[in-house]
């Protein structure tokens, strides 16, 4: 059940960092506030790609990883999509 509510958050966060692009929360930024709205909206929306990115990697790789609770070792499996997480 706890994984249901892990991907609930996560995908409110990411509703929110796209909701923060529509907002323009770049103007809140000391180095984007500055930018024309289109080149702010450009940026602010480019510097989430790689957030993204790491946030799904992360993900992706916390699901790989099984930790032995008698030893705390982690080992690694294969990634199965049809599988459960």
């Amino acid at each position: 059940m706890s994984h249901y509510l892990f991907v609930a958050g996560f995908c409110l966060l990411l509703v929110h960092e796209m909701d923060a692009v529509r907002l323009e929360e770049w103007k809140i930024f000391p180095l984007l506030c500055g930018m024309r709205e289109e080149s702010g909206y450009v940026t602010f929306a480019a510097l989430h790609v790689p957030i993204y990115a790491l946030l799904l990697l992360g993900l992706l790789t916390a699901a790989c990883v099984r930790i032995d609770p008698s030893t705390s070792r982690a080992s690694g499996y294969r990634f199965q999509a049809s599988g459960r997480i």
